[in-house]
């Protein structure tokens, strides 16, 4: 097994765990949160910014999005057609690695904001931060894994 299938393979696992836990936390946890739960926190603790808990279903739908999106970029399942180059899997493995980082961080930040709106920590992860990290890998991930495959510098052998 080649080096790439397994960081593949791993990512995969990972995002899956990643996922699985964003939709089972929301799933054991939304009946607890009050109707208006806070997504940011002063420094002395009390709520910088609120929104209704429906808000919340967004991150377990971006969390299964993400892993969608990582299971078909991923070069170790081969759901894509194989790109030429190894400049190109290795974008693709970059890919699939910014995906997999991205959805872990989600549901880290998404965990922490749980657990502050319900009582089990002070102060939760900062949203906007959490929030360009997801999108940004998420971004990343799509260029790298979708069009990075078939990104090559002009004068390449196979455009020839």
């Amino acid at each position: 097994m080649s080096a790439a299938v397994t960081v593949g393979a791993v990512c995969e696992v990972a995002a899956f765990a990643a996922a699985a836990f964003l939709v089972g936390l929301t799933i054991k946890t939304y009946g607890h949160l009050s109707e208006t739960v806070a997504l940011s926190f002063d420094d002395d603790g009390s709520a910088g910014c609120e929104c209704s808990r429906a808000n919340l279903l967004f991150f377990p739908i971006v969390g299964v999005t993400l892993f969608a999106l990582l299971t078909v970029v991923n070069p170790a399942l081969g759901i894509l057609p194989p790109a030429h180059g190894s400049q190109a899997s290795s974008n693709a493995l970059i890919g699939t690695v910014v995906l997999a980082a991205a959805t872990v961080a989600l549901a880290a930040m998404y965990r922490s904001l749980v657990a502050a709106n319900i009582g089990g920590a002070r102060r939760a992860a900062p949203f906007a931060l959490a929030f360009a990290v997801a999108v940004l890998g998420m971004a990343v991930g799509m260029a790298f894994g979708l069009f990075g495959a078939h990104w090559h510098a002009p004068g390449d052998a196979w455009r020839q």
